[in-house]
Order: C-alpha cells, then sequence, then structure tokens
C-alpha cells in the first residue's frame, strides 16, 4: 500500500498520487471542506501534485458542477491574501501602460465593431454576455492578430467536463501553444456584490492557468481582464508556493483610487457623437495591447529558461537558446518603443510617435520570427486567391 498523498507545492516535482487517492481526496474536499466543487478543486490543485486527465476524468464521473461562475467573493478571498470584509478596498496595485498601436490598426477594430453592432445592436442593450463578447471581441482579435501565430487561443476550461458549459471566460491565450498568459471574462453586473463575484472568477480561472503553467515547468503571471457591463478592469495573478497567491489590480500611475475600478466605456447613444467611444476604445485597445506585449515576452523569457535549466541538467547548453536569447532580447526591445510611441504622442510629436512605432514594429516581428518553435505553420486562406478561378466556382 502506499504511503499518504504528497502535497503539492506550486512549481516543485513532488510525487504524483494516484487516479484513486485524487478520488477520495475529490469526494473529502467536497463534501466536508468546501460547499462547492469549484472552490474544492481550487484547493486540491494548489495541495497536491495529480495527473490533470485524472481530475477531468473524475469531474465527468461524478458529474460535477465545477463551473468556476459559482464561486463567490467572500470564499475565496482569502486564496490570494484579501479580506472579504475589506470589499477589494484592500487590494494592492500594479502599474498599467499604454502600448501604441497604428491609428489605421484603431480604424480595423472600429469597423469590426460596426459590422458587430448590425448584428448585436449596441452594447448597453445586450441581455446577454456573449452578445457583448462578440461586439467587443474585434478589439481582440486584431490585437492578437500583430503577434502573428504566438498567441492561441484555447476557448475550454483548465478543467474540463461541466465546466465549459458555463463558464464567462471567452479567452485563453497560449503563447505558443504551451502556457496560458490571458484570461479574459465578459460579465454584466448590476451591484457591488455581484461585481465581486465576477471578480472571484477571474481569480479562480487565473489560478487554474497558473496552475497548469507550473505543471509545464513555467512561471509567469496571468493577466485577468473583467468587462463588467460598465468599466474594464484588468487584473495579474501571480502563483506562489504556498497560499496566498497574489492578486493585483490595473491602475495607471497617478490614478487616485475612485478611478482603479478601470476604465469606463462611454454610451455613444447619450453623448450625440461616437467620438469619445473610440478615443476610449483606443485607450483599451493599447492598454490590452501593452499586457499582451508582457505577456510574450514573459513567456518567451520562461520557455528560454527552461530550455536553458534543461540543458544544464543534461549537462550541455541546449542547442537554440541563443535564438531564444535574441526572440527575449528583441520582445523587450519591443515593449520599450511601443511604450516609447505612446510617450511621443502625449508630448504632441506625431513624428516621433510614428518612428518609434516603425521600430517597434519590427522588433515584434523579429522577436516572433527568432522563437525556436515547432509550431505548425498557419496558411491564410486568401492565400490561394484567383479571382478568374474564384469566379468560376
Amino acid at each position: 500500500m502506499s504511503g499518504p498523498p504528497t502535497k503539492k507545492r506550486r512549481g516543485e516535482g513532488n510525487r504524483k498520487i494516484t487516479r484513486e487517492e485524487l478520488k477520495g481526496i475529490v469526494s473529502n474536499a467536497i463534501q466536508i471542506n468546501h460547499p462547492t466543487a469549484s472552490l474544492a478543486l481550487l484547493y486540491i490543485i494548489d495541495e497536491y501534485d495529480f495527473h490533470l486527465e485524472s481530475l477531468q476524468e473524475i469531474i465527468l464521473e461524478k458529474g460535477l458542477d465545477a463551473s468556476f461562475s459559482d464561486v463567490k467573493y467572500n470564499r475565496i478571498a482569502p486564496f490570494v491574501g484579501l479580506d472579504p470584509l475589506e470589499f477589494l478596498q484592500d487590494i494592492e496595485t500594479f502599474e498599467l501602460h499604454r502600448s501604441r498601436i497604428p491609428t489605421v490598426l484603431l480604424r480595423s477594430i472600429i469597423e469590426d465593431m460596426d459590422i458587430m453592432l448590425k448584428q448585436y445592436g449596441p452594447v448597453f442593450v445586450h441581455e446577454t454576455e456573449e452578445a457583448t463578447s462578440r461586439l467587443l471581441s474585434p478589439i481582440f482579435h486584431r490585437l492578437i492578430a500583430e503577434f502573428g501565430s504566438a498567441f492561441r487561443n484555447i476557448p475550454e476550461s483548465i478543467l474540463g467536463g461541466r465546466v465549459t458549459t458555463k463558464g464567462r471566460t471567452e479567452y485563453y491565450l497560449r503563447a505558443f501553444g504551451s502556457v496560458s498568459v490571458l484570461v479574459i471574462g465578459f460579465e454584466k453586473v448590476g451591484n457591488e456584490r455581484e461585481c465581486l463575484n465576477a471578480i472571484a472568477q477571474v481569480i479562480a480561472e487565473c489560478n487554474a492557468c497558473d496552475w497548469k503553467n507550473s505543471i509545464a515547468g513555467l512561471a509567469v503571471p496571468v493577466f485577468g481582464i473583467l468587462w463588467d457591463g460598465t468599466f474594464f478592469q484588468f487584473f495579474k495573478f501571480v502563483g506562489a508556493q504556498k497560499i496566498p497567491h497574489s492578486f493585483l489590480r490595473g491602475a495607471f500611475a497617478g490614478d487616485p483610487p475612485r478611478f482603479q475600478r478601470g476604465l469606463m466605456l462611454p454610451d455613444p447613444t447619450t453623448d450625440g457623437t461616437t467620438l469619445p467611444f473610440i478615443q476610449v476604445v483606443r485607450l483599451i485597445s493599447e492598454t490590452v495591447f501593452d499586457l499582451l506585449l508582457c505577456a510574450h515576452l514573459w513567456s518567451i523569457e520562461a520557455f528560454r529558461d527552461r530550455s536553458v535549466n534543461r540543458g544544464s541538467v543534461a549537462g550541455k547548453r541546449k542547442q537554440g537558446s541563443g535564438k531564444w536569447d535574441n526572440a527575449v532580447n528583441s520582445a523587450q526591445q519591443a515593449l520599450i518603443h511601443f511604450r516609447h510611441a505612446d510617450e511621443k504622442r502625449q508630448k504632441m510629436d506625431k513624428d516621433g510617435a510614428n518612428q518609434a512605432l516603425s521600430a517597434a514594429q519590427a522588433f515584434l516581428t523579429r522577436s516572433i520570427e527568432e522563437v525556436p518553435t515547432t509550431t505548425r505553420t498557419i496558411i491564410p486562406f486568401i492565400t490561394d486567391w484567383d479571382d478568374n478561378d474564384i469566379e468560376l466556382a
């Protein structure tokens, strides 16, 4: 008979517990320790080391309703070192930045949103999260495309099973198909309690992504973005080896506390002009783009470090680590130059902003090309378009 299950310290390679051990732990946790399956699973993945497939099979077998949408803030707050009675007033912040995007890219986002507008109507009359997510999706689709195929959206829950049918998360973005780097959720809320519970889901989803990263030997922060019907809020989850983990809210430098809830999307139907809406979409887009750039950089660094460590264990520097170094350096320069372009914009230096932007785009392209990945090349559908042949189709 095997000994007691080995507790898992995130990021460490302890003995994996067996499927039967895990099955007993899940049953006990749900019956005794936690009122909901999803909250029980959050603590299980932090305390034990096991195969993800075993957990997914157990969830299906037991028919567990493990949706993170039922996690409540008052129960998950201590998980990230927050006091439920402080109502998020005790949360620390990380600094947000804008990374300049080309005006032509912004225009394409707005034009795509106009196409969605005809199908789903104005965002402020939507009755479902799905309608809102589709209207706002061009922001993310267009920005993600700027990274080539470096980011992949994996539209499924980390845990699988019935959780996939109820969660409100729209994007699990993984750099180079391996590590989850960004979670984006859309949730229309009314009062403060609903807002806190929506944030609770962001915490749960980010933790699950961070846990899966640790299984792959990769340690990167996980960003969470929440649209609550009025504001875009930005969060960062940093896993620790022991609970509590770190969960921070994004804020721009100099923002007073009352503005730290996020970026408000104005209603163009009440303003009499769409210009303020477009301007805020640019602000939101450039904030999201900066987070994507950070995620891109940190993921390359994580893969580079893992590659070097594995090479060291084998007694030699792993071939290709030089390309990783080049990719990291180019990604660092891209982030610097995209932010510098926004600084030039703030100083009304249009030419300087465009020069910095051009250099930034070149560095970003170089960083993507230098990554020694085996990801299959994507061939755009339009590649072999021929007017004559298509006319006869």
